[in-house]
């Protein structure tokens, strides 16, 4: 796809063997396609997010023409099967460029083809709106805190990385403060996760990470009401690692989020049950029948 990923390397003699330049390209700093980036990019779309990738994570900067064609191409990214789609866009997330990434996406224009809804509330945001006291840069810090855990040696889920995508809006929503929780968080995956190809399951599972923030935040009803319990939830891990990311982007509430790893460091009795509860059924072996001889 592009100079720099297009090099060979020759077992006999421990060379590099470099038919495009690519070279020349890694020590510059330079992303750049093979060929003519316009034709590049029409014969591949997932291209476009492969070229942000690599700027994005290498801290290398995209080629002016080949920039240009990628802004140009944008809209073919709509033609791209969504499982691809997904699965590139996980990797901008996950890999420890994700606020480079997200700069990149709204730079390109291509966040307002792919997550029309974030696009817009980026740019509303923009304009000084706040949003739980909380400015338009709360999704930046938030990706930033996510890249510096992964600095760190960590590796968070693939459905925390997207509950903190769209964490901004189901806060501007009123998911700390509103009264039907539920519905701003079905509201908000469906309109931002759809889009990128993230599945029925693992939508499920970033919706049970952001309405467990409301009982991790200060000052919650639940949060006196059986933590032990809570803290046996398959998903309380995750939705602490959310908790975490929100108190780095914010700088509140630093106390609550120890307070929420002690429970973390404690083994857990077993999968979404308080311990002491009666172990599953032994499934019943299924008899063969046989057939019957005429």
């Amino acid at each position: 796809d592009f100079t720099i990923n297009g090099l060979f390397y020759d077992v006999a003699d421990f060379s590099v063997i470099d038919y495009v330049g690519g070279v020349e390209d890694v020590q510059r700093g330079i992303v750049r396609t093979i060929r003519d980036p316009w034709t590049r990019f029409q014969e591949d779309p997932i291209r476009l997010l492969r070229a942000i990738k690599f700027a994005a994570r290498l801290g290398f900067r995209i080629e002016a023409k080949t920039w240009d064609a990628l802004c140009e191409s944008r809209e073919a990214i709509t033609k791209c099967a969504p499982p691809r789609v997904f699965e590139d866009f996980a990797r901008l997330l996950e890999e420890g460029s994700a606020c480079r990434s997200l700069e990149l996406l709204e730079e390109s224009g291509l966040l307002g083809l792919m997550e029309p809804h974030l696009d817009r509330y980026l740019v509303e945001a923009g304009r000084g709106k706040m949003v739980e006291d909380h400015d338009g840069e709360l999704l930046f810090r938030l990706l930033e805190a996510a890249d510096e855990i992964r600095a760190e040696g960590r590796q968070l889920s693939r459905a925390v990385l997207f509950a903190a995508w769209i964490m901004p809006l189901v806060l501007e929503e009123g998911l700390l403060s509103g009264s039907n929780p539920d519905a701003i968080v079905r509201k908000a995956a469906h309109r931002v996760l759809q889009p990128i190809g993230v599945s029925r399951r693992d939508g499920e599972r970033v919706q049970q990470i952001l309405l467990a923030q409301r009982r991790l935040r200060p000052k919650s009803k639940k949060r006196a009401s059986a933590p032990k319990a809570f803290h046996q939830k398959s998903y309380f891990g995750e939705s602490v690692d959310l908790f975490e990311l929100f108190v780095k982007a914010s700088g509140h509430w630093t106390e609550e989020l120890d307070y929420w790893r002690s429970f973390r460091r404690q083994p857990r009795a077993g999968r979404d049950e308080p311990s002491g509860e009666s172990s599953p059924r032994k499934r019943k072996r299924r008899r063969v029948r046989r057939r019957r001889t005429e």
